[in-house]
């Protein structure tokens, strides 16, 4: 059975609970989940590598998409991340260590473009970060969760409900969208759309400005250069528990590593398609909380 028939029924926390904790179960022993599980590598002192003609045979064979296991696993992560701020008020997600970093690069980076005043952050979930990355800036959001939309919306962020992956930002002025003067997908968005690497780049390249930024955050297996044609399924358990525990019920998630060399070919070769250029401006390599899984923020710059 696809995934996708128990989607109207994601309401309350007692499905929250079931389809968070029990996909095996649920979808019995022809679910994708259940073939995905021994890649699995939590706990193994190695990373296994899943090539993409893998991951197509398993998607034809149970009718399932992993960019929608990987964004139901997401979805998973904003609701328990909304449950727990209505019993703690205080609490805030991008406080560790590691956000920190992250967030001081990716704007470290932006402000090599001190001119830019529009800004479309991919993903921009409830738009704390968004906020915070791009303050003092005309900021735009495409956000796919309608509660995190209507969020960002009330922080002033001008939203456009929707997919990221197939999805151009629209409102009453630019119904067939605009351009901006920097394009946004960080949060390591490019690890979790599954094989839909290409068309978020595709769809993020199309809306940057002439001289504008792409500004990109991605993870990259320390090892990976040994597989630049592989992906790597990797799921794990967050550091931090209390965002990722629901009455002691681990929450999976599972993304996907593509490496460096990989990603920098694909902007090139999405850029050439499109009639434009990306020269790469900077690039910092900080690191993650996963171990051998450093983060690379780069920004690209467009040039017609």
């Amino acid at each position: 059975k696809s995934l996708d028939q128990y989607s109207s029924q994601r309401e309350g926390l007692i499905m929250f609970k079931e389809i968070a904790h029990s996909w095996l179960k649920q979808s019995a022993d022809i679910s994708m989940i259940e073939n995905l599980k021994k890649f699995d590598i939590t706990n193994s002192p190695e990373m296994i590598f899943l090539s993409t003609k893998e991951i197509l045979d398993l998607e034809k064979k149970y009718n399932v998409s992993l960019s929608n296991i990987i964004m139901l696993s997401y979805e998973q992560e904003a609701k328990n991340t909304k449950i727990i701020r209505e019993k703690d008020p205080s609490y805030n997600p991008y406080t560790h260590e590691e956000m920190v970093q992250s967030n001081e690069t990716i704007k470290r980076l932006a402000n090599m473009f001190p001119e830019a005043n529009d800004v479309l952050d991919l993903g921009c979930y409830e738009g704390t970060r968004t906020l915070d990355l791009y303050s003092e800036k005309n900021l735009y959001g495409i956000e796919f969760i309608e509660e995190f939309a209507n969020e960002s919306k009330n922080k002033g962020i001008q939203v456009y409900r929707g997919s990221m992956i197939d999805n151009f930002y629209k409102d009453q002025k630019y119904p067939n969208g605009r351009r901006f003067d920097i394009v946004s997908i960080v949060g390591e968005m490019i690890n979790f759309v599954g094989l839909d690497t290409d068309k978020l780049l595709s769809s993020a390249i199309k809306q940057v400005e002439d001289k504008g930024a792409l500004l990109v955050s991605c993870m990259h297996y320390i090892q990976s250069e040994k597989n630049e044609d592989e992906y790597v399924i990797w799921s794990f358990k967050e550091p931090n528990e209390k965002k990722w525990v629901l009455k002691e019920e681990k929450i999976p998630r599972a993304f996907l590593v593509i490496s460096r060399k990989e990603l920098l070919e694909k902007v090139e070769d999405i850029a050439r398609s499109q009639n434009c250029s990306l020269e790469l401006k900077g690039e910092e390599v900080i690191d993650n909380y996963y171990k051998n899984i450093p983060l690379s923020v780069y920004i690209f710059q467009k040039k017609l």
